[in-house]
């Protein structure tokens, strides 16, 4: 929804820069939409030096308007991110937009760096020459960490003693970690083209039938005693936690299972 709410802003804010000087804001117009732009915003001359930055940036970055205005785009980059900042500068020149998709860092006034998914449109004259640059720098960096711990917490449930599966509401398993091949015998290769019910006795089947249906329906499942199968035909009695799997708008989408042998 956000993407689509400033792909709406962008078109605003360049149907209001037409005829925007190289020195600066020009309508009060675009001046108003410039500065609410919620991701870090900057008007950037041919020669690669900032004409004007919205309110976001200056809160991002620290620094007053008076001290970015007339210095150079890059000196906010960090170090291994200035390169391609300046091929990004050539090519939205050439180009006249360039979406975003690119990942970089730029450096604040404390020296804290920070990660910004960059994306950029050109001003044009009257006359259709380019006259300047919009630059957009939309913030990632709790998109980042979140990227981060949830590599940290796969490598943490990968490495458990305990099993830890997950499957769909049909019982094909899509996750199944060297815990689930310790306790259970077959390894993630054989697991993943298996459903769940292959590993759950007869005796036991409509149970987790039930919390799959009520998994399914967004229900809480306390945690409860079962039995497993093993790959040599064993039986074990499991300590079974569940916990529903769901997406972005918050839709149950499976389960996940955490399984000790007790």
């Amino acid at each position: 929804m956000r993407d689509k709410n400033q792909r709406g802003r962008v078109k605003e804010l360049k149907a209001a820069s037409k005829g925007v000087g190289k020195t600066g804001l020009g309508s009060k117009k675009y001046r108003a939409l410039f500065n609410a732009f919620p991701d870090l915003l900057y008007q950037v001359g041919l020669d690669g030096k900032i004409l004007e930055c919205n309110d976001m940036a200056i809160r991002t970055l620290g620094y007053s308007r008076k001290e970015l205005l007339g210095t150079s785009l890059f000196r906010i980059y960090a170090e291994e991110s200035k390169s391609y900042a300046k091929q990004w500068l050539r090519e939205c020149l050439k180009k006249g937009n360039l979406r975003g998709g690119r990942e970089l860092k730029i450096v604040n006034k404390a020296g804290e760096k920070i990660d910004v998914e960059v994306s950029g449109a050109a001003i044009y004259e009257s006359k259709g020459k380019v006259n300047s640059l919009l630059l957009f720098q939309r913030d990632i960096s709790q998109k980042k960490q979140l990227e981060i711990n949830l590599r940290r917490m796969a490598s943490v449930l990968q490495d458990s003693n305990d099993a830890i599966i997950e499957h769909d509401f049909n019982g094909s398993i899509s996750v199944w970690n060297k815990g689930a091949e310790l306790i259970y015998g077959w390894n993630e290769k054989e697991a993943l083209k298996m459903n769940i019910f292959e590993i759950v006795p007869e005796s036991k089947q409509k149970e987790t039938a039930n919390y799959i249906k009520e998994s399914f329906k967004g229900k809480k499942i306390k945690s409860f005693e079962t039995q497993r199968i093993t790959k040599d035909g064993r039986v074990l009695d499991v300590w079974v936690t569940v916990t529903t799997l769901v997406d972005e708008r918050g839709k149950p989408v499976g389960v996940a299972t955490t399984e000790r042998d007790i």
